[in-house]
């Protein structure tokens, strides 16, 4: 262990940074052979002049380590490496033009099995090159061995950002314990960098861009390790599931808990850039929702049991990147508008011809990602709901609940999606967390589950780890 004079107990830190005690229980050990943990896409790093990274380590071994990255074999999926050898620790950035640089090289001796405190610090506005990033081992600054370079900036790039090895290189992977990773858009001064390897202590008044507690705030969804970025933690949604557009979708089987005889209503949220033809959920004799990005259209096709569909076409941009909720409420038993669809907590005009619609009873599947073989979705699906109700405008408003995804009443099924699910033999199980109508998937990935969701982002998932893999073995 190591301490600066402090005790622990269980990993409770008495007095760190002169505030209230802090819990740091568990930190994730790395095998040296292929665990990771997969931060996604840092995008408030690109094009910074200033930025630091905080970083709890403890080596299990003298190889050569890659420490944290966000680099890959493709050059332009490029921007940071830090490198762990035996005696040293290498730093490298990547400019504005995509150039690797060496910006600072440190003799130093990490004894095996003993925690560090790393401190890196970014700042372009220092005179000296050599002075544009700087090293702290355990909050003392080291000694530069190399002379640096001048970057401009920080590279903009849309590479994922890893903890424990570098993208498509299979070897270099990092053997050992840690905790506590926090990345800053800004140069963090001495004094902070003091503070923070005095021990592990809470971060959030540094206003952190990501903080990985590692084993702390950390789920295990088997095979994976979910690791919210801690500003998420008590988010009701931190994971969705990308679908890829070719063949990726979630089967729900017909049952009678779905075979609405009246009213309804379902919920969902999408992030897509697609300007393709896109079906986010749909159930073959039922409804469907179709998106056509060229024409902005939301169209809502309801069976009526006897007419064939019933369009319903709204006009509103929702391919622009962004997360966007949709909700439709139907009931059965009038014909003036008595169909609805919502785009982000407001009732849209309708522009078709509503007729009775009649029963809603089906003998087909819901499908998540397509409708029926065609129309696949291309971008993100979260957290997915069906009501045997007609919901209100305030009902909606409330699941909308400004942009961020709240505590779901009265669905009588309900997919949070990535949160909750579980991959096995090739298939992910989508579980109904109000009912027992489990969905399944086709031809998805493990690297379907994605640490974003609705006003949530920078969320990590580990790979090849496994639950013995959290230890309570911390700084």
């Amino acid at each position: 262990m190591y301490g600066y004079g402090y005790r622990y107990n269980s990993g409770l830190v008495v007095g760190a940074g002169g505030g209230a005690p802090f819990l740091n229980t568990y930190s994730l050990s790395f095998d040296g052979v292929d665990d990771y943990v997969d931060c996604g896409n840092i995008s408030q790093l690109n094009g910074v002049t200033e930025a630091s990274w905080s970083i709890w380590a403890a080596k299990g071994g003298t190889a050569d380590y890659y420490l944290m990255s966000c680099y890959s074999s493709t050059s332009s999926l490029r921007q940071y490496l830090f490198h762990q050898y035996s005696d040293k620790l290498y730093i490298y950035l990547v400019n504005s033009g995509g150039t690797l640089r060496l910006m600072n090289r440190i003799d130093y001796t990490f004894n095996i099995d003993e925690w560090y405190h790393i401190g890196i610090v970014y700042n372009e506005s220092e005179v000296s090159n050599a002075d544009k990033v700087k090293v702290y081992i355990n909050g003392i600054l080291q000694i530069n061995q190399t002379t640096g370079f001048a970057l401009t900036s920080l590279r903009s790039t849309t590479a994922i950002t890893s903890i424990g090895r570098a993208v498509d290189f299979t070897t270099k992977e990092y053997n050992g314990k840690i905790d506590e990773v926090a990345i800053f858009d800004s140069a963090l001064t001495p004094t902070e960098i003091t503070s923070i390897a005095s021990a592990p202590t809470d971060l959030t008044d540094l206003s952190p861009i990501a903080w990985y507690r590692m084993g702390d705030n950390g789920a295990y969804k088997s095979p994976q390790w979910l690791i919210p970025n801690n500003d998420n933690k008590d988010k009701v949604s931190n994971y969705s599931f990308d679908f890829d557009g070719v063949d990726d979708f979630v089967n729900i089987p017909n049952n009678t808990d779905l075979n609405f005889s009246s009213a309804y209503s379902v919920s969902f949220w999408i992030n897509t850039t697609s300007s393709a033809l896109l079906s986010p959920i749909s159930n073959q004799s039922k409804f469907l929702i179709r998106l056509y990005a060229p024409a902005n259209q939301i169209r809502l096709q309801l069976y009526d049991g006897s007419n064939g569909f019933l369009n319903l076409d709204n006009t509103q941009v929702f391919n622009d990147g962004n997360w966007h909720h949709i909700a439709f409420t139907t009931e059965a038993t009038t014909t003036t508008d008595k169909v609805i669809v919502y785009f982000d907590g407001v009732a849209l005009t309708n522009k078709g011809t509503q007729t009775n619609i009649g029963s809603h009873l089906s003998a087909f599947a819901y499908e998540i990602g397509r409708n029926s073989g065609t129309w696949n979705f291309n971008g993100n699906i979260d957290e997915v709901s069906l009501y045997n109700s007609e919901l209100s405008a305030s009902q909606i408003n409330d699941i909308y609940n400004g942009g961020e995804p709240t505590t779901i009443s009265g669905a009588v099924a309900y997919y949070k999606m990535g949160e909750d699910a579980s991959f096995s033999g090739g298939v992910w199980t989508v579980p109904d967390a109000v009912g027992s109508n489990d969905g399944t998937s086709n031809a998805m990935t493990l690297e379907d589950r994605a640490g974003v969701a609705p006003n949530s982002d920078n969320n990590a998932l580990s790979y090849n780890m496994d639950l013995v893999d959290r230890v309570t073995d911390t700084p």
